[in-house]
């Protein structure tokens, strides 16, 4: 069972949620999703340990395919939910 600090985990929320938020951004605006890790900058990323352009374009075509299908929704409404009991809440 491995731990992190506080600043590890808000870090890794804070890039979720922008991640999630680039998707939402451009297929709101009508971008196809398959299009969507074309037209997302990934400059802003850049800086993260073990930053790989492919990997990060895998991960945005993933998060908008799940957009695409209705499921934004569900991971908008876990992302909100607060830790109950120190675990964190499941999608479930």
């Amino acid at each position: 069972h491995r731990t992190g600090s506080a600043s590890n985990i808000t870090d890794r929320r804070c890039f979720w949620e922008t991640v999630m938020n680039a998707v939402k951004a451009k297929m709101d605006s009508g971008t196809e999703s398959f299009m969507v890790p074309v037209w997302v900058d990934l400059t802003q990323f850049e800086d993260i340990p073990g930053y790989r352009k492919s990997k990060i374009k895998e991960l945005f075509a993933r998060i908008a395919g799940y957009y695409a299908i209705g499921h934004y929704t569900l991971l908008e409404n876990v992302n909100a939910m607060p830790p109950q009991n120190g675990q964190v809440p499941s999608a479930d």
